[in-house]
């Protein structure tokens, strides 16, 4: 009901001509990341542009708007970024993300949602602008309400919600400055309340909140301190309570929630407790709370899992989809937005970028607040 109200109020403002129909076209894209209900672009220039929700900041103007603005539709937000990761958590009543992105200069900057300390700044204050947190970054993942970053010595950080273990030490309801984790670490991931990350030898490591077996090690029970589960890793992907990982031979694996058939439509009544193979000759992998995506080796688009509003794009809503083929030609794909807000933006190999699911926060990039339960190109 709550979600319905605001759907009809931003209708109602774009009805009213408050809402460009145009968006500002972006040329040269070289990523996109999908947050909470805010989208960001990573140009070849290095130029960092953000559209969607400015709920908290999200969107670096210095100012904060629950509801969508036309003059924030492909908002500029900062310059010589050279990668970026974004996620949050919260209702259709409350939207909280955070950003992080690394410079050239391997400085890393932070701004948003900021209720656990997520951003790292030494506060619990909402950070309106980017703010630099530290320097020798050189890869970073936004999770819930937590942040993991490796820096160019191997080493791993954290800081935010540690509340079920996600860094690396349980029952904090807010590490403000980044603390260590562990050492050695190629590839990290955060989700919504665990964390896992690969190192260089590829062991993956896996730790936080286990409630429904996505640490993957047989049990139910959070575990602190990171603990091997894997070999042969080479990405991971975590969703709300669940684990994606790609193998070195291109096998596809999962383990924990399975409440939309997570696990590409096989049942698993209260998830896996271990990981269980659902796919082959794959090469890259993306998970948002409910739904998951896999490119295989002929840039072919697979998702499965919840297509409730129209995330998976394939125009058939609900939940509990099996693997299903999506697009051909994709070379990267990201998936967020929540529970309420999800939603996917997908690059193909000749650069465009296309999108598809829930537009309420304008998260889409299309110009309006229209859902798309199709691939639409934005750019």
């Amino acid at each position: 009901m709550i979600k319905i109200f605001i759907l009809s109020f931003i209708l109602f403002v774009t009805s009213c001509g408050f809402f460009t129909t145009e968006p500002i076209i972006l040329d040269s894209i070289t990523k996109v990341v999908a947050g909470n209900a805010t989208s960001f672009a990573l140009l070849e220039d290095g130029s960092l542009w953000g559209w969607g929700s400015n709920n908290r900041g999200e969107l670096g103007q210095g100012f904060e708007v629950f509801y969508v603005l036309p003059e924030l539709q492909r908002t500029h937000i900062l310059e010589d970024v050279i990668f970026v990761s974004s996620n949050g958590w919260g209702g259709a009543s409350e939207i909280s993300s955070h950003v992080l992105a690394i410079k050239s200069d391997n400085t890393l900057w932070a701004w948003g949602g900021n209720e656990r300390g997520q951003t790292g700044v030494g506060s619990r204050e909402h950070r309106h602008t980017p703010t630099h947190v530290m320097d020798n970054v050189v890869f970073v993942s936004a999770g819930g309400r937590h942040s993991l970053a490796i820096l160019e010595d191997g080493s791993l950080w954290g800081w935010g919600s540690s509340e079920w273990g996600e860094i690396g030490v349980e029952g904090f309801d807010a590490i403000l400055n980044p603390i260590r984790i562990m050492e050695d670490v190629v590839y990290v991931a955060a989700g919504m309340t665990h964390s896992a990350a690969i190192r260089s030898d590829g062991s993956l490591w896996v730790w936080g909140d286990n409630r429904m077996g996505q640490i993957g090690n047989g049990l139910r029970e959070d575990i602190t301190a990171p603990m091997e589960v894997m070999q042969d890793v080479v990405m991971v992907s975590l969703g709300w309570a669940h684990t994606l990982v790609l193998t070195t031979n291109g096998e596809v694996w999962f383990w924990g929630h399975n409440g939309d058939a997570l696990y590409g439509g096989v049942n698993y009544p209260g998830g896996a407790l271990e990981p269980i193979k659902i796919a082959e000759n794959m090469k890259f992998i993306e998970s948002s709370l409910l739904s998951s995506f896999a490119i295989d080796q002929n840039n072919v688009l697979w998702g499965w899992g919840s297509d409730t509003y129209g995330q998976l794009g394939l125009d058939k809503g609900g939940a509990n989809h099996p693997v299903s083929k999506v697009m051909e030609n994709i070379s990267y794909v990201t998936a967020g937005g929540g529970v309420w807000y999800a939603y996917t933006i997908a690059i193909d190999t000749n650069g465009n970028v296309w999108a598809w699911g829930d537009n309420t926060m304008g998260q889409l990039g299309t110009g309006n607040t229209l859902p798309q339960n199709t691939p639409i190109r934005i750019n």
